[in-house]
């Protein structure tokens, strides 16, 4: 196995290679070039490389890596993306790409970070001298096959009561909340105007993480979500109460699972929650249209989540230390795995 680095400016140029790898890996929508382009547009350092292995003529491995200070190398990726940018057939050995694509890295290279793996993609490699594997986050999925009546009668009386609560008050308070589904690429620029003024009035507005139009979020987005909308793979959820809008939902989806990318609502709202009213009434259109089967969060595992589904899995990030920082570990005693190593 060879790799070759190139200029992250080079990544268009390789896109049907990444999509033909990503299919053969898992074909997850997070790993498409739709999604993984406008992620390098907004947000990638010019230091960045695209990493390709090959053996012989075959592509086995493909990833989007950046530096890390006084450390070496990682997967890159950005708060927008839920998984490491790395894609390889799934018989070869993680560990051996990693150790044969160390010596090709420039600069210091005495730690590899592959971030954020989904094990359902890539499987969890085994710890040993150089490699470690450390768990990330818990994160939840709704399988959304079957009968929705029959999936909600199983779901806590509690949260079925509070629910039924909810819409009785909005009733007797002359709220109608309506669901609308948008699949009209021309309306995406409107929809995250709408959502950047509906998550700028919460509290990521006092951290700056709110999406705005004229910022890299806003850009970002806009850019994936007209392309994935232009090819049926992406729905924006708007959820109004009478002609207020309340909450909404960002999502692209392949054949079968959606991901939902984004959450907001109105948190000036106190009497009811109508970010899981929407919820309730997205996952009963998905039961009901029998298309979509599965519904990633991947986000941190939440309470509001475990309303939904007890389907968990744990993320992890893999660490390969080189002689050198494996050194540094036994003099500093350094006894669980970390991602950036202690400067010296």
């Amino acid at each position: 196995m060879d790799w070759s680095l190139y200029p992250i400016s080079e990544y268009a140029d390789w896109s049907d290679k990444w999509d033909q790898l990503n299919f053969k890996a898992g074909n997850s929508q997070l790993l498409s070039t739709q999604f993984i382009q406008p992620l390098i547009d907004n947000f990638a350092p010019e230091e960045a490389k695209l990493a390709i292995c090959q053996d012989g003529s075959d592509i086995v491995c493909m990833s989007v890596i950046s530096p890390e200070k006084s450390t070496g190398w990682s997967s890159f990726q950005p708060s927008q993306a839920p998984i490491g940018l790395w894609i390889q057939l799934p018989e070869i050995s993680t560990a051996s790409l990693i150790n044969t694509l160390l010596p090709k890295l420039p600069g210091l290279k005495w730690v590899f970070s592959l971030t954020q793996q989904d094990p359902d993609l890539l499987s969890r490699s085994n710890d040993n001298h150089t490699l470690t594997s450390m768990d990330y986050i818990q994160t939840a999925r709704l399988d959304t096959r079957g009968d929705f009546d029959e999936y909600f009668s199983q779901r806590s009386k509690n949260h079925r009561q509070n629910l039924r609560r909810q819409r009785n008050r909005l009733e007797r308070e002359g709220i109608t909340p309506r669901l609308e589904t948008i699949q009209d690429a021309s309306m995406v620029d409107e929809c995250i105007t709408d959502y950047g003024r509906l998550e700028s009035s919460g509290w990521k507005q006092q951290l700056d993480t709110a999406i705005h139009q004229d910022n890299p979020q806003g850009a970002f987005y806009t850019s994936m979500l007209t392309s994935f909308m232009r090819e049926g793979k992406a729905t924006i959820y708007r959820y109004w109460y009478n002609d207020d809008l309340v909450a909404m939902d960002l999502a692209i989806h392949n054949d079968d699972t959606m991901v939902i990318l984004k959450t907001t609502y109105d948190e000036s709202i106190k009497t009811s929650s109508p970010g899981v009213l929407m919820h309730q009434e997205i996952f009963q259109s998905l039961f009901e249209s029998k298309t979509i089967s599965c519904v990633e969060f991947y986000g941190k595992l939440m309470d509001w989540h475990q309303k939904w589904t007890k389907d968990i899995r744990t993320m992890y990030h893999l660490t390969h230390y080189s002689w050198q920082a494996n050194l540094a570990k036994k003099t500093l005693n350094i006894t669980r795995p970390v991602r950036k190593l202690i400067r010296l």
